[in-house]
């Protein structure tokens, strides 16, 4: 029991966040990536809290417009090798470095062998 209430208890948040995601909108950049407009605009007008036609919503649709395009000329090929690039560039590089330190780190701390020893001994 010393062990499954510590992490039973870690359980808590990710079902949470699993809860309340099924009633999360799509986020209106996505959407209008995937060139769903009218939804991206719909789910900024819930997201701001304004009327459709505010000038708000127009200008920050027409910046994820001007974005999106610039991301598409710039990415050229959607190739293996230059999605490689992308993330061997030098901040890209940095994030994936320190997130696989900290899942080594996370590895190392002996929580991994705590839950499968506690979950081997609940077999017996």
């Amino acid at each position: 029991m010393q062990w499954l209430i510590p992490v039973a208890l870690q359980l808590v948040p990710g079902v949470l966040l699993l809860i309340v995601s099924l009633f999360a909108l799509e986020s209106p950049r996505w959407l209008c990536k995937k060139d769903n407009w009218e939804q991206a605009r719909k789910n900024l007008v819930i997201l701001r809290n304004l009327p459709g036609d505010s000038d708000y919503i127009s200008e920050e649709l027409r910046g994820i417009r001007e974005q999106i395009e610039y991301e598409r000329s710039k990415s050229g090929g959607k190739t293996l090798m230059s999605k490689f690039k992308v993330m061997s560039s030098k901040g890209n590089r940095n994030r994936v470095g320190i997130g696989l330190i900290l899942m080594a780190c996370q590895n190392l701390t002996g929580v991994n062998v705590c839950t499968r020893s506690t979950a081997v001994t609940r077999l017996y």
